[in-house]
């Protein structure tokens, strides 16, 4: 979720794996603008914070990056720039989401659901429905996630045209819908463990779906993910070899560009699991200090 503004091919909310030398350059410019203080209006010196925040947010920083979205909020909350604003409430949620704050979550979700209940046929509101749908996933509350993630996907389908076809968007409802079938499945291993199974085919072929419709213009942080959860799908299937295969190409991804690293130390958890079970020991270890490195480092 990092530069979706500074690129003309991108959606908004999504993000190309990698910095280039011109987003850089757009970094420093703004760190330039809120030091110099040279009377510049409130609105581009909260976009300046905005942009820092969410950059800082994504690689892990935490304070830096919190300390700049809440700038940029109270310099836009009473105003009426909704986009930036929406945007900045996103980041908490954002935020919320990696260190498992959904208290955070739910507050900001709230916030943007009030800033856009005039116009429920928006970008804006399926984003904050795809949103609502992880939040009561991550209750547990798996039968309203999904009505939440349907809806959105089909929002986001309905609002599809020649400029913007909003292809990580949808994958993420998709893939965050195969996460509910693969957590329905892990709660069923004991019980009912032919009906387990019958949850982890499911959550694989709707994660392949998920990684479909996303791969068709960009490598992402994203695009890790559902390799991973796909990964995960077939390892609890016993398919050692294709789990082992999807759960490299998603630290393929992930490993792109330096600095992204969010998901990565799942795959590589996951990855020393299954070298575990095919007897592969030394790299199993490998790939579990690597999982502990990024750990330490989010």
């Amino acid at each position: 979720e990092n530069f979706p503004m500074l690129r003309t091919n991108m959606e908004y909310d999504e993000v190309a794996i990698g910095m280039s030398d011109n987003e850089q350059d757009i970094l420093n410019m703004a760190r330039r603008m809120l030091k110099e203080n040279l009377g510049y209006d409130n609105v581009m010196l909260a976009e300046c914070h905005f942009l820092l925040g969410r950059s800082a947010i994504v690689r892990g920083q935490y304070g830096d990056g919190i300390s700049h979205i809440q700038s940029c909020i109270s310099m836009v909350e009473g105003s009426n720039n909704r986009p930036l604003l929406l945007g900045a409430y996103r980041q908490m949620v954002f935020y919320g989401i990696q260190v498992d704050d959904r208290g955070i979550m739910d507050k900001y979700i709230r916030k943007g659901m009030e800033r856009v209940k005039d116009d429920c046929q928006s970008s804006d509101y399926a984003t904050l429905l795809r949103l609502r749908g992880l939040y009561e996933y991550r209750c547990d509350q798996l039968e309203k996630a999904d009505v939440s993630l349907c809806e959105a996907f089909n929002l986001f389908t309905s609002l599809m045209n020649p400029e913007c076809h909003y292809h990580l968007s949808r994958a993420a409802c998709v893939n965050y819908r195969g996460k509910i079938r693969l957590k329905r499945g892990q709660m069923l291993m004991e019980t009912d463990p032919e009906k387990a199974q019958d949850e982890f085919r499911a959550a694989e072929d709707i994660f392949r779906q998920a990684i479909d419709i996303g791969c068709c213009h960009y490598v992402t942080n994203g695009m890790g993910q559902f390799r991973a959860n796909l990964g995960q799908a077939l390892l609890y299937q016993g398919r050692l070899a294709e789990a082992e295969a999807s759960l490299r190409e998603s630290i393929e991804c992930f490993s792109r560009h330096e600095g992204f690293y969010w998901g990565w130390d799942r795959a590589e958890a996951y990855l020393s699991l299954v070298c575990w079970k095919l007897g592969l020991n030394a790299e199993a270890e490998e790939h579990l200090a690597q999982a502990e490195k990024m750990i330490t480092i989010m």
